[in-house]
């Protein structure tokens, strides 16, 4: 229990409350809290002994002996968005002098936000009463959608759900000499080198402990098992609570050569474990070190790659009730989420599913999958004949209508370390999710000066994408399928792709008009789903065949600074221009081959914008330039 101790009291004018605050940490020269009504009650309480036996003379006051510790929480923006730049000010008057460092100046696009907070750990009784009042303190964060306090039991554990994939039948059976890379999966059978000398993408993989496997040891900062002569051995069978994070690390790092499969990010190298307690992440458990373990991985410096394959359960009645009636409940609870979405770092999240997926709403029972709205966070759903005309999502992946999954990457079995010297096939929208980390790793490390926040891998890889023709993936995604290839393309140009041609770099496009508006292939004269189009939001037009007619998807950002700076990508499609009137003026930018030309909806392929305006990629609106 908490010892009460017995000091003077400052001086008259100061009083008890004020000697309270100063001799527990919480007055200094800069921070100085004032007393709440709660606080001199306890205060009074312990005087006239009601809290127990304190011998408390004239002139002196007494107090529980809380142990305090100074803290500080860091909270990131863009400093490009216009929306985001606000923050700044924003913070500094909802925490006023908490605030010990507004708008660092920093050389990149990321600014930070640095706020004093305090740390107390007290023992109190184990009633159903004092469980109500740390309830009461948690929702009252989300009433107010902050997080003024957080408040968890030191013994505190987090339940996690299912790991998100399945247990194959089929099993490796061959051993070919030359193994594929995993980058076939997502259409690009060679992931081009990066050269990163010391500074690459650090990938966070939050699961489990990995085996040694002689693949991926290296990047884990592991001795590696002794090598077996046949690279190729199959476990009997894959489980996950045993091979899970093995497999995943293997697809984001394995490094190649003979009789071994080649990962998204050989180069990288994997963060799997706490630095202070030298436990894998999703194994430490008790909530308040997972938050400080998050928080240690998220303090200042360059975006990391969080892969987080899991997903945390909202397991009791009351949270789930408070879930389903309060809409900021899972902006705030688990108390890491506020971690997440203020932190640096682009979370892939895998969106899971078992026998038949279900609907991820905001009311869904775990998370991050369904804060797939916070600019930090990607979700990722599994498909079927994914790179093909045919594909759909798997059976088991989850999805969401209402734009918390975002794209959909190979979900069907394929081999992955699974021990130290064995593979697996598996599948699951956990492999899905480490394919795409693994790409977004990748993308970071070819071009680091694009891809310095979260919110442009974000954007970019929602709309890099082969469009859906299913009408399962359309409903689901926010993007489509992931395109590795378009993915990687030079993100400081446009890449246009006329009719039947390979794509073209560009250095400006010209639009004909200010609206784009295909019409809905079912009703002549109707807009297609999802509406008009602004051009210069305009991030991936592309034109695919359905029903053998030719057909056009647009993947645009919302015209709402909120949603720009959330990463939110709309979709408008599939639809045609009956006209075919001009609709660009495209200025080529390739050496050997420049040039200009206006391009007819019937002449376009797809074309590929970046996801900032940048000055080698002007994009503007200009009838006369398509007379």
């Amino acid at each position: 229990m908490v010892e009460v101790r017995v000091e003077p009291i400052i001086s008259p004018s100061r009083g008890p409350c004020d000697t309270v605050l100063k001799r527990l940490g919480f007055r200094s020269t800069k921070i100085k809290l004032g007393c709440s009504s709660e606080v001199e009650q306890l205060i009074a309480d312990l005087a006239a002994g009601k809290l127990g036996d304190a011998d408390v003379p004239p002139g002196y006051v007494a107090f529980p002996d809380l142990p305090v510790q100074s803290t500080h929480v860091i909270q990131t923006y863009d400093k490009r968005l216009d929306h985001e730049r606000t923050t700044c000010e924003k913070i500094k008057i909802a925490n006023g002098i908490l605030v010990t460092e507004v708008c660092r100046s920093t050389p990149g696009p990321v600014g930070y936000v640095e706020i004093q907070a305090y740390t107390v750990h007290a023992e109190i009784p184990d009633s159903a009463n004092n469980d109500d009042f740390m309830r009461s303190l948690r929702r009252f964060n989300s009433t107010l959608y902050r997080n003024d306090i957080e408040v968890y039991r030191l013994d505190q554990t987090q339940e996690y759900g299912d790991k998100k994939s399945g247990d194959p039948s089929k099993w490796l059976e061959e051993c070919p000499a030359t193994m594929p890379g995993y980058g076939t999966l997502l259409g690009l059978p060679d992931m081009p080198p990066c050269q990163c000398n010391g500074s690459c993408t650090k990938i966070i993989l939050f699961d489990g402990e990995p085996a040694p496997h002689p693949a991926i040891a290296e990047n884990l900062g592991l001795a590696p098992a002794p090598s077996d002569t046949q690279q190729c051995k199959v476990t009997p069978s894959y489980i996950p609570d045993k091979h899970h994070a093995t497999n995943l690390a293997g697809i984001l790092v394995s490094h190649g050569g003979p009789n071994i499969f080649a990962g998204l990010a050989p180069w990288a190298k994997i963060t799997w474990k706490d630095a202070t307690t030298q436990m894998p992440f999703a194994k430490i458990l008790k909530v308040p070190e997972t938050n400080r373990a998050i928080r240690d991985f998220s303090i200042p410096g360059k975006m990391k790659i969080v892969l987080f394959a899991t997903g945390w359960k909202y397991s009791s009645p009351e949270d789930i009730q408070e879930l389903k009636e309060n809409e900021f409940f899972r902006l705030t609870t688990p108390q890491y989420v506020p971690s997440i979405i203020h932190g640096p770092h682009l979370w892939v999240a895998a969106a899971g599913g078992k026998v038949s997926g279900v609907d991820i709403n905001k009311q869904f029972d775990e998370s991050p999958m369904n804060i797939g709205d916070q600019k930090n966070v990607l979700v990722v759903a599994a498909c079927r004949n994914c790179a093909s005309s045919s594909a759909t999502l798997t059976e088991y992946s989850n999805f969401s209508t209402v734009g918390l999954v975002h794209i959909a990457a190979y979900g069907e079995p394929f081999p992955a370390p699974a021990t130290s010297t064995e593979y697996a096939l598996a599948a699951g929208t956990s492999q899905a999710s480490a394919l795409v980390a693994g790409l977004a790793a990748a993308m970071t490390c070819q071009w680091p000066d694009s891809y310095r926040t979260p919110r442009e891998l974000k954007v970019r890889l929602q709309t890099a994408v082969y469009p859906p023709l299913d009408e399962t993936l359309r409903k689901g995604l926010t993007g489509g399928v992931v395109d590795a290839k378009k993915a990687l393309l030079d993100p400081t140009q446009h890449h246009v792709a006329a009719h039947g041609k390979r794509a073209r770099p560009a250095s400006r496009l010209e639009w004909c008009t200010n609206t784009l508006r295909p019409e809905s292939l079912s009703v002549a004269g109707d807009d297609a789903s999802g509406g008009p189009v602004k051009p210069l939001l305009l991030r991936h037009i592309v034109a695919s065949k359905i029903d053998g007619d030719r057909a056009f998807f647009l993947f645009h950002e919302s015209d709402s600074p909120e949603e720009q700076a959330a990463g939110t990508v709309r979709r408008t499609g599939p639809g045609r221009f009956p006209e075919d009137s001009p609709l660009v003026h495209v200025t080529y930018a390739d050496k050997k081959h420049p040039g200009m030309e206006v391009l007819r909806a019937s002449e376009i392929d797809f074309i590929l914008t970046p996801t900032q305006a940048i000055d080698s990629a002007e994009n503007s609106v200009s009838a006369a330039a398509c007379q």
